[in-house]
C-alpha cells in the first residue's frame, strides 16, 4: 500500500538500532523477519534478546519464539520452554499460548487444564473458551465445560455463547436452550452462530424454512462457510437437490473451496459421476486427504478405471487420510493375485493407530481388522487368522464387526455363536443384523415372534437393500398367517426401498395377492412396476 515502508529499508533502520544495543528493535526485526517467513533468523534474534536477562523486552522475545517453533512439528519440547521462559520473565499471556500447545497433545491434556487456570487465575477472560473447548472434549467434562463457556460469555466473549449453544445441542431436551444460546451470540456479532443456530434447527421438523432464512442471511452477511451449509441443508430435502447443487457452486464461487468436496457428494449420490469426478478432483488440488478418498472410491466401481482409483487412494494416504488405506486394501483384495499386497495394506492401516472410521464426509472404511478377516476367510487354511481379525476388530470397538463373525461362524456350522454374534451386532445398534438373525432362525425351524421381530429390527435399519430384504421375508411370513394388510404393507414398503431385481420380486409378489383379494387395479399396477424394474434390470446387464 501506498505510505508503506520499504522492508529492505525497514531492515536497515533496525539493525542500525540493534547495533546501538536497542533490544527492542531486535525484537521489532525479528517480527519483520517471521511475517516474511525467514522464520530461522527470526528466532535466532529473538534469542539473542532472551540471552539479555536486563532486557525489559525478554518476555515478548520468549513468547515469539515459542509461537513459531509451537507451529513446526517435533518442536513441542522447545515451543513449551520458551513459553515457560516468558512466563518466567512475567508475560502470564503465555499461559494461554502453553495451553494451546499442550492441547494438541494427547498425553498433556491435565497439563493443558492446569495452564489454562492460570491463564485464567492471571484475569485473561478469553481463556475460557480455550478451556472449555478442551474439557468438552472430555466424556465426563460436559458441566465444566458449560460452567467455563458461561464464565466466557459473562467476561463479554461472544464465543462464549456460540460454545454453551454448540455444546447444548448435543444434549437431547436442551434444544430450547441451545438455540437461546446461539441468538444471543448472534446478537453480540458472531457469524459462526448463524450457520450452527440454521443447523440445529434443521433437525426439529416444521423449523426448515427458519434454518433456510438463516442460511442466507449468513451469507449476504459474509460468513465464509454460509453457502455450503445452505447447499447441505437443501440436499437433505427431496426434490430441491438441484438448488442444493447450485448452492455449493455459489459457495465455490464466493471463494468456498471446501464446498468442492459436498458438491461432489452430492452429486455422485445422484448419479452425476462425470460432474462429481470433476468437483471432486477441483477438492484434491488442495491436497484434501479425504476428497482424494472418496475420488479413489468413486472409481473403485468403475470398470476399467482400477489403476486411477488405486492413484487416488494412495494420494490420499500420502495427504495423511489413514482411513484409506482400509479402503486401498479393498480395492487390492478385488484383483486376482494381489491379495498379499491387500493383507500387507490392511496390516499397515492396522498399525496406524491414526486410523480411524465415521470420519465425517468419508466414503468406503471400515475396520481394517475387519477386512482383514473377510479377506483370510476366502483363504484356504487361514479360517484361524481370519476369526482372530474379526475378534480383534470387536475389541479394538468395531461392533459391525460382530455381524461378520456370525456370518463367519454360520458357514462353518456353529449356529449357537453365529445367533449370539447376530444378537451382539443388534445389541449395538446394527439393525441389519435382524435380517441375518431372522434367516438364521427359520433355518433351524423356530417360528415364533422372535423371527418377525428380526425382520421388522432390520427394516428399520438405513441400509435399504437389507430393509426390503427383510421386509419381502416378514410379508411372506405374514401371507402364510392370512395377514393379508400387513403382508401387504410390507411388499409395498420393499417395492419404496428395495433394488431393481427386490422390486421386481415384491411387485410380482404384491400382484398375485391383490388378485386373490380381487383388487384388480391394484394389481395390475403392481405388475406394471413389476414389469419395468425387469426391464431396468435388463439394460444395466
Amino acid at each position: 500500500m501506498e505510505g508503506d515502508p520499504d522492508p529492505l529499508e525497514l531492515e536497515q533502520s533496525c539493525r542500525e538500532a540493534l547495533d546501538a544495543g536497542d533490544m527492542r528493535a531486535c525484537v521489532y526485526l525479528g517480527a519483520v523477519l517471521a511475517e516474511r517467513g525467514e522464520v530461522d533468523r527470526a528466532i535466532a534474534l529473538f534469542r539473542h534478546v532472551m540471552e539479555c536477562p536486563e532486557s525489559e523486552h525478554v518476555a515478548r522475545a520468549a513468547l515469539s519464539v515459542g509461537s513459531l517453533l509451537s507451529e513446526r512439528p517435533g518442536c513441542e519440547v522447545a515451543a513449551e520452554a520458551a513459553y515457560r521462559d516468558a512466563i518466567a520473565a512475567g508475560d502470564s499471556s503465555a499461559w494461554r499460548a502453553l495451553g494451546g500447545l499442550l492441547a494438541r497433545q494427547p498425553d498433556r491434556v491435565l497439563d493443558a487444564e492446569v495452564a489454562y487456570h492460570k491463564a485464567a487465575a492471571a484475569g485473561d477472560v478469553a481463556v475460557h473458551v480455550d478451556l472449555a473447548n478442551l474439557l468438552a472434549e472430555q466424556r465426563l467434562r460436559k458441566g465444566d465445560a458449560e460452567s467455563a463457556y458461561r464464565k466466557a460469555a459473562a467476561g463479554g466473549n461472544s464465543k462464549g455463547w456460540t460454545g454453551i449453544g454448540w455444546l447444548l445441542a448435543q444434549q437431547p431436551g436442551r434444544e430450547r436452550e441451545a438455540e437461546h444460546a446461539y441468538r444471543e451470540a448472534i446478537e453480540d456479532g458472531e457469524r459462526q452462530a448463524w450457520i450452527n443456530l440454521a443447523v440445529l434447527l434443521s433437525e426439529q421438523p416444521g423449523r426448515e424454512a427458519e434454518a433456510e432464512e438463516l442460511c442466507r442471511a449468513a451469507i449476504a452477511n459474509g460468513e465464509p462457510t454460509a453457502g455450503r451449509t445452505l447447499g447441505w441443508l437443501l440436499a437433505r430435502q427431496p426434490g430441491r437437490e438441484r438448488e442444493a447443487v447450485q448452492a455449493y457452486r455459489d459457495a465455490v464461487a464466493a471463494g468456498d473451496r471446501g464446498a468442492w468436496l459436498e458438491l461432489g457428494m452430492l452429486l455422485v449420490g445422484h448419479g452425476a459421476r462425470a460432474d462429481a469426478e470433476h468437483a471432486l478432483r477441483e477438492a484434491t488440488a488442495d491436497g484434501d486427504g479425504l476428497a482424494w478418498n472418496n475420488l479413489g472410491w468413486m472409481l473403485v466401481d468403475e470398470r476399467g478405471r482400477e489403476h486411477e482409483a488405486e492413484a487416488a487412494l494412495r494420494s490420499a494416504i500420502a495427504a495423511g487420510y489413514e482411513p484409506a488405506r482400509t479402503n486401498l486394501g479393498w480395492l487390492l483384495r478385488r484383483q486376482r493375485g494381489r491379495e498379499d499386497e491387500a493383507e500387507a495394506v490392511y496390516r499397515e492401516a492396522i498399525a496406524a493407530s491414526a486410523a480411524s472410521d465415521g470420519i465425517p464426509g468419508a466414503t468406503g472404511s471400515t475396520s481394517p481388522w475387519s477386512n482383514l478377516g473377510a479377506l483370510l476367510s476366502r483363504q484356504r487354511g487361514r479360517e484361524a487368522d481370519a476369526e482372530a481379525a474379526y475378534r480383534d476388530a470387536i475389541a479394538t470397538g468395531d461392533s459391525s464387526a460382530w455381524l461378520e463373525l456370525g456370518w463367519f461362524t454360520e458357514r462353518r456350522g456353529r449356529r449357537a455363536e453365529a445367533e449370539a454374534a447376530y444378537r451382539q451386532a443388534i445389541a449395538a445398534g446394527h439393525a441389519e443384523a435382524g435380517l441375518r438373525l431372522g434367516l438364521l432362525l427359520t433355518r433351524q425351524g423356530r417360528r415364533g415372534p422372535e423371527v418377525e421381530e428380526s425382520y421388522r429390527l432390520a427394516m428399520q435399519g438405513a441400509q435399504a437393500d437389507v430393509a426390503s430384504l427383510a421386509a419381502l421375508r416378514l410379508a411372506s411370513r405374514l401371507e402364510r398367517k392370512r395377514d393379508r394388510a400387513g403382508a401387504r404393507a410390507c411388499y409395498e414398503f420393499a417395492i419404496e426401498r428395495g433394488s431393481d431385481r427386490t422390486v421386481e420380486r415384491a411387485s410380482l409378489k404384491l400382484t398375485r395377492l391383490l388378485v386373490q383379494q380381487g383388487k384388480r387395479s391394484g394389481a395390475s399396477a403392481a405388475f406394471k412396476a413389476a414389469a419395468q424394474a425387469a426391464v431396468r434390470r435388463a439394460g444395466k446387464r
